[in-house]
């Protein structure tokens, strides 16, 4: 989902169900913070993550007041990368998918979207944002894939739908070269045949003029 065009802003959640855990990506540019709160449309009493652009403490969970940034919470997420190409930070976080503690969202596998709130500022630590950067949308789930107890997903990849199709194809193709292949054979078979009973036609008449 892009969240801020102009601050190559967007966001993806994936939910794990062999962990039983909730997985975000994260974008948004390298120099200034920003972050996206779930469940509400508003600021007051909404869990919200936050990425600033600073060494200590890049990525917290906070609990927002009513217009104002409210308190941070204890950590509940692991970091599993922070990373910055081109002024883009993508971040990759993860965190069960209930937590027992109304400060913090809880997410369910039955959830087709997520109302949210998302904002980013001017500053490298979170700050007062602009009247223009922070909006609310909601996060359609409908496209986000499932993992299944192996691991893998459980829809396929266009990657993997076209080895498929490709597998397919030389498949088909095999069986239509044997099948000319065979059919060739048996052709040159009967010719073969027809020959044969000419040749012994033909010596028997032989014999029958001597």
């Amino acid at each position: 989902m892009t969240l801020f065009s102009s601050n190559n802003q967007k966001v993806s959640v994936t939910f794990v169900s062999s962990s039983n855990t909730v997985e975000i990506t994260y974008f948004g540019s390298s120099d200034v913070w920003y972050g996206i709160g779930f469940g509400h449309t508003t600021m007051a009493n909404t869990y919200a993550i936050i990425i600033q652009a600073t060494d200590s403490n890049p990525i917290f969970e906070q609990l927002l007041g009513n217009h104002d940034p409210g308190e941070t919470l204890p950590s509940t997420i692991t970091v599993v990368s922070n990373i910055v190409v081109d002024n883009i930070r993508k971040v990759v976080i993860t965190r069960n998918m209930t937590i027992d503690d109304s400060r913090y969202y809880s997410f369910s596998f039955d959830q087709t979207r997520i109302p949210v709130i998302f904002a980013f500022g001017v500053n490298p630590q979170l700050n007062q944002h602009l009247d223009n950067d922070a909006q609310s949308g909601t996060l359609n789930m409908n496209g986000t894939s499932t993992e299944n107890s192996s691991g893998g997903s459980d829809k396929l990849s266009i990657v993997e739908m076209t080895m498929i199709l490709l597998g397919v194809g030389v498949l088909m193709a095999a069986i239509v070269l044997i099948w000319g292949y065979m059919n060739g054979v048996k052709h040159r078979g009967n010719v073969s045949k027809r020959d044969h009973l000419k040749g012994e036609k033909g010596q028997s008449l032989l014999k029958d003029e001597h």
